[in-house]
C-alpha cells in the first residue's frame, strides 16, 4: 500500500539537510576567520608604512637642515645633529635614538619626545654607504618596525643639504 498524500520529510532527508547546512556554516566560518586575519595583517602593514613615512619625514628634514658633521654614537644607535648660524652660534641640536621600542629624540637638551612608540624593532645609523665608502655630509639609516607578526624594513641615505654652509659664509 502506498500513501497518496505523503507529507513532511523522512528522517534521512532531515539528516542530510542538517549535514549540508552544517558544512556550509563551517565553511562560511573558515572564510570569515581567514578574511579577518588577512584584514588585520593588511592593516598592520599599512600602519607600519604610515609610521615609517612619518619618521622619515622628521629624520630627513633634521638631517638635511643640519650644518655640521653628524655624530653617530653608541655603535650606530644614536644620531646627533647640529645646526649653527653663519657666526657659529648654535640654533639647535637634535639627538635621535632607540629607546626600548620607541624612536625618540631630544632637541636642545629638552624633554625627550617619541616619534614612534612601541613598534621600533631596530634602528642603526651609519656614516658609510653599504660599500663602506664615507658619506661626507650624509647619513644612512636602517629602521625596522614591527607590529604583531608583521615587520617593515626601511633604509635610506640622506644628504645634508646645509653641510658646511657656515664655512662658505665665513670665507
Amino acid at each position: 500500500m502506498t500513501l497518496k498524500n505523503k507529507k513532511g520529510f523522512t528522517l534521512i532527508e532531515l539528516m542530510v539537510a542538517v549535514a549540508i547546512t552544517g558544512v556550509v556554516i563551517f565553511l562560511a566560518g573558515i572564510i570569515h576567520i581567514t578574511s579577518i586575519n588577512l584584514w588585520i595583517k593588511g592593516s598592520d602593514k599599512v600602519f607600519l608604512q604610515e609610521e615609517t613615512s612619518f619618521a622619515w619625514n622628521i629624520l630627513t628634514t633634521a638631517i638635511r637642515d643640519a650644518t655640521e658633521e653628524v655624530e653617530i654614537l653608541d655603535n650606530g644607535q644614536k644620531l646627533k645633529l647640529t645646526r649653527e648660524d653663519i657666526n657659529g652660534n648654535l640654533i639647535w641640536e637634535k639627538t635621535f635614538y632607540k629607546d626600548n621600542n620607541d624612536l625618540s629624540y631630544i632637541t636642545n637638551n629638552e624633554a625627550k619626545k617619541a616619534l614612534i612608540s612601541n613598534i621600533l624593532h631596530s634602528l642603526t645609523f651609519f656614516d658609510q654607504d653599504k660599500d663602506g665608502k664615507d658619506l661626507y655630509g650624509g647619513v644612512r639609516v636602517e629602521m625596522v618596525l614591527q607590529k604583531g607578526n608583521e615587520k617593515f624594513v626601511s633604509e635610506k641615505t640622506v644628504d645634508m643639504r646645509n653641510y658646511g654652509l657656515r664655512e662658505v659664509y665665513n670665507e
